[in-house]
């Protein structure tokens, strides 16, 4: 008698994700099944596979608000879009995303910065990183909250021009956050841009 093969385990004992926020595009939406896969560089390095997005957080996802022209706008999943989401072990021990929400690249200036502790810093939305403003007139100088974990090892000056992803938390009144993603410009010598690695 043939035994089946037991599925390799996503996560090694010790592993947690549970609390990690990735970053990644939406690839390969079957509009008419209502599920896909994300594309994202850190979870596919990690578990060695793209991550699946359920007809359930399909779902979810599509009524997410984007932060856009009315400050909040939903629009149907599509290949291409910017997300944010959690990984959890699905069947077969494939990755499978939660927590799935949309993001929205954006271009800000650093007005305050994040500590090493809990003070989060201060961007200004000055646009997006393609130099188009027309479709975020309601944006443009709003703050958006930033944490130093968020920059990774990236540490920013006041002044400095970034790109960020951007994420509407909360509802009344919605605060924006947001995940710094490359510095774009600044007055500061090449030396004393990273942090200790």
């Amino acid at each position: 008698m043939a035994q089946e093969k037991k599925a390799e385990p996503l996560l090694a004992a010790g592993d947690d994700f549970s609390q990690m926020f990735f970053y990644g595009t939406v690839k390969n939406f079957n509009t008419e099944r209502g599920f896909g896969w994300l594309n994202c560089a850190d979870t596919t390095a990690r578990f060695g596979r793209e991550v699946y997005l359920s007809k359930e957080e399909a779902t979810a996802l599509a009524k997410d608000l984007v932060v856009g022209t009315q400050f909040s706008e939903a629009e149907p999943v599509r290949d291409g879009q910017l997300v944010r989401f959690k990984v959890t072990q699905g069947e077969e021990s494939y990755p499978l995303a939660i927590q799935t929400r949309r993001v929205r690249q954006l271009l800000g200036e650093v007005m305050h910065l994040p500590g090493e502790q809990a003070a989060d810093g201060i961007l200004t939305v000055k646009g997006d990183p393609y130099g188009s403003t027309d479709s975020l007139q309601q944006l443009m100088g709003k703050e958006v909250r930033i944490r130093q974990s968020d920059c990774g090892q990236l540490r920013l000056h006041i002044g400095d021009e970034v790109t960020f992803y951007c994420i509407l938390i909360g509802d009344n009144p919605p605060m924006l956050e947001g995940k710094v993603a490359e510095l774009r410009s600044t007055n500061r010598t090449p030396s004393t841009l990273m942090g200790c690695v």
